[in-house]
Parts: structure tokens; sequence; C-alpha cells
């Protein structure tokens, strides 16, 4: 990536949507926020009416071609619209695939619930960036030389678990002689209990040694992309190839109190890698603030398509040129429930070049949203958002908290503008047949009627009633 960067341009201050991959992949799919497209459960689907960018390109005579090693990239989710090709590249996804849709078809829930719960597993434990880089390969052989091709490759090896191959499990923390793994990194009470007082049990060299597991995983997925690289020059299709690398989110290592991901929206899981490289261009890095609501704008303009009206980001082929780009306030959006409290939370964030405000809210006894708290971080003096001023009445009357209420705002009239499907006509079965093992495999959540509102989502989807800061 060092190298592709020496040509291209590195976005330093790009952010994800949310902290988890179901809504931040919808989004770089759609251009639409959260608050918009309203994928922010577990068992909602895309809305059929929000065109993505494979079927745009799709449309436009583009061959497409995606491989995808994460869950909820399935194409139950409606990832796998408009594409020609878009296949599970896990160690034998099709297989796993083939008896999940016996089991559901036989209505043997109990296979079912078991296959998902091993799929899962294995996608926390599995290493499978060759079979992406093996499929990859395969498909631009066979490709017409004279069509176009939009190509999506999903890197799942970088989440926990982290358990990086030789030799990137020691290249960055050689010395180190305790006896600590990334294996079973979300389940490890030597990591975390939460029966215990302070429940982070890890010390510190500890964890300083999992970040460097963490830093190996990406490393070794970085051999792999120069491999495609490698792949596309092969097929003589770099020359003119744009290629965007980015991440659907980061990793908490305790800045905040908290391990892995989708329990908030602080910087370490919304700040996220972003590098665009056109043919021809030169190194650059550009500080604009930016967002992934911007990566469908940007290849829409390289390919000379119209993004779909959902679409609610700019493109960025203009900084990648080197021209002036203003800063974009970025929104993110999390739907969250807090097992220690048993109550679901509903976070949402602005980030400015200099300001970042994050507001809670919680649902009360009449099951209407109301603020628990909100905080706002001077970036300039405060990077790490560690220590946030919660002054509602500065807030309120801050620049910042008005443009938040703006943003907020044209993605509720875009929203309605949309005519967005029915909540019917957008479930999956995914939540209602593994929720049980989600809060196992770190994502924080339940099942049963111990969850407020059941199992399903507990708010509509798309925008949030407005709550004022009191």
């Amino acid at each position: 990536m060092c190298a592709l960067a020496e040509r291209g341009t590195v976005f330093t201050s790009a952010s994800a949507p949310s902290s988890w991959t179901l809504p931040s992949h919808t989004t770089m799919f759609t251009g639409a926020p959260p608050a918009l497209h309203g994928v922010e459960w577990d068992d909602l689907a895309m809305d059929p009416g929000h065109a993505t960018l494979p079927e745009v390109l799709h449309d436009a005579g583009w061959f497409t071609g995606g491989w995808w090693t994460g869950w909820f990239l399935a194409g139950d989710y409606g990832f796998s619209r408009g594409f020609d090709v878009y296949d599970n590249a896990m160690t034998g996804g099709r297989d796993i695939e083939r008896q999940y849709r016996a089991a559901l078809s036989a209505e043997n829930y109990d296979l079912v619930r078991s296959i998902l719960a091993g799929r899962d597993t294995l996608g926390h434990q599995d290493i499978t960036t060759p079979n992406v880089l093996r499929a990859l390969e395969a498909t631009i052989e066979s490709i017409d030389d004279k069509q176009d091709a939009f190509l999506f490759a999903h890197l799942f090896d970088a989440h926990y678990d982290y358990i990086p191959k030789a030799p990137f499990d020691t290249q960055f923390d050689p010395d180190y002689a305790g006896s600590m793994t990334g294996q079973n990194f979300y389940k490890n009470e030597a990591i975390f209990d939460d029966s215990k007082s302070p429940a982070r049990q890890v010390s510190d060299r500890d964890l300083e040694h999992l970040r460097a597991l963490y830093q190996g995983e990406i490393a070794y997925i970085d051999t792999y992309i120069g491999r495609m690289v490698d792949a596309l020059e092969k097929a003589g299709r770099l020359e003119n190839a744009l290629l965007v690398i980015t991440a659907d989110h980061g990793d908490e290592f305790f800045e905040h109190g908290n391990r892995g991901h989708r329990q908030s929206l602080s910087a370490e899981v919304l700040q996220v890698p972003l590098l665009i490289i056109q043919p021809g261009g030169s190194g650059r890095r550009s500080d604009v603030v930016v967002g992934l609501t911007d990566i469908l704008p940007t290849i829409a303009e390289f390919a000379g398509v119209d993004a779909p009206a959902t679409s609610l980001g700019r493109s960025l082929l203009p900084a990648v040129r080197g021209e002036d780009l203003e800063d974009r306030g970025q929104l993110g959006s999390l739907l969250h429930y807090d097992l220690f409290r048993n109550e679901y939370l509903f976070m949402d964030s602005y980030r400015t070049r200099d300001t970042k405000i994050i507001r809670t809210m919680g649902l009360d006894e009449e099951h209407r949203l109301q603020l628990k708290r909100i905080e706002r971080f001077d970036l300039a003096q405060d990077p790490g958002e560690s220590s946030g001023s919660r002054d509602r009445k500065a807030i309120a009357a801050s620049p910042e908290w008005a443009a938040f209420q703006a943003a907020l705002q044209r993605v509720t009239d875009a929203y309605i503008d949309a005519n967005p499907a029915p909540r019917g006509e957008r479930g999956t079965k995914v939540r209602e047949l593994f929720s049980h093992d989600l809060a196992n495999l770190g994502y924080a959540e339940a099942s049963g009627d111990s969850v407020p509102g059941g199992l399903g989502q507990p708010w509509p989807p798309g925008p949030r009633p407005k709550v004022e800061i009191e």
C-alpha cells in the first residue's frame, strides 16, 4: 500500500459511517448513510429501491465481480445485486451455504442454527485472503479484454481473531516473551472478564502484543494486495484502473474501555484508511474531511455513470487530481444493545475538522427516545477523544450542533423522497437464527425475551425522531 500511495492519494481524515461491517458496507455499496439506508441491525437487508454500485455499473455494460469472506457480506443482505459473479471465498464456504439453504428449506432450524454458529466461528478463525486472490486471478483471465470491469475484494483476515501467519506473527513485536495470543480474542477472560472489576484483565505489555498481532494481520493482507495489483498488470488492466483501498471500521484496544467494535462511535473505530489511485496519478496526501459515502460517487464519476439518487456522497476525484475540495462533516450511527444494562442504545455522531459530537439516546418506559449523554470533543487538542465537554447548553449553542442537525435533516428529506420499502419486504432470518451466538462472537447482542422489543430491530429503519438537548 505504501508503494501504491506513491502514485495515489492518501486521505488522512476519512470516516466510516458506523463501527461494524453491515451498515458500513451498505453505505459503500449505496452511497447512503445508515440513517438513510436503514441497515443497522442483523435482520434487515438493503432497500430494493436503493440502487447499488454494482447494479449501476452492470447496467452500463461493465463486468462486475465480487468475493466476500465475512458473513455480513452474504448475498441475502442485497450485496449480490448487480454482480455477474459474487462468490463466497471462505474455506468451504460454498458447501456451508448449500447445507444452510437445504436445512432452511427443510425447516430444520436446529441444524440451521448449528450451521450459522459454526460458520461465524469459522469466519473469525479462517484465513481467507489467498482464496480471494485465486478467485480474482481466475476471473480476470476470463473477462473479455474489451469489457470494462469492476472488482470488489473483501479481505477479512485483519478481523479478530488475531492469528497472523509467520513471519507476520512476530514482525511487529519480536521480543515478546509472554503467553498472550490473539486466539479466541473476544472471549478470552485473560483479556476481558465482565465478572470482575475492572473488567479489563490484560496487562499493558500483553495489550501491546495484541496490537502487534493486529498489525501483523494487516501486513499479511498487504502482501496479497500487491499480488492482486500484479494480477491486474498481467492482464493489461492496471494502467487504466482506478484502485480504491479502504476499511469498513477499526478496532478498539481499550482506548475507551472497549475491545473489538460495534460498541461505540469513537475515533479508533470510525477513522479508517482511504487510498485512491487513478491512472497517471502522483503521490499526495489530503486532509480534507471525507467519508465512505464518497466511494460510490467517486467510482461513478470515473466510470462515466450517474450515481443513484439515494447516494449522498460526492466524488473525491478532484482531490485525487490535486484540486481543492471543501470539508464535509461526517455522520456516524450505531444501534447497539448493551448487555450489561439490558437496553438498546442509539448513538450518532458528527465530525468536522476540529470538532466531534457524540450523542447517546435510549428508550424510556414508554419506548420513546430520550437523550442519555452528549459530548463535544476538541479534535485539535484531543484527537483521541479522551476528554469531551458535556455542557449541554454550550453544545446546543455551538455551530457544530446546528450543522449536525442540518445534516440529519438532509438525510430525513432524502429518506422521504426515496419512498422506502416496507420493513416486511427487507427482512432476513439472520438475527432470528443466530442471535443467541452473537454475544460469544463479540457483537454485544442478545436474544430472547430479555431483549427490549424482542428479536427484531427495536426501531423502524431510517432516521430517528428529533431529540432536543434539554
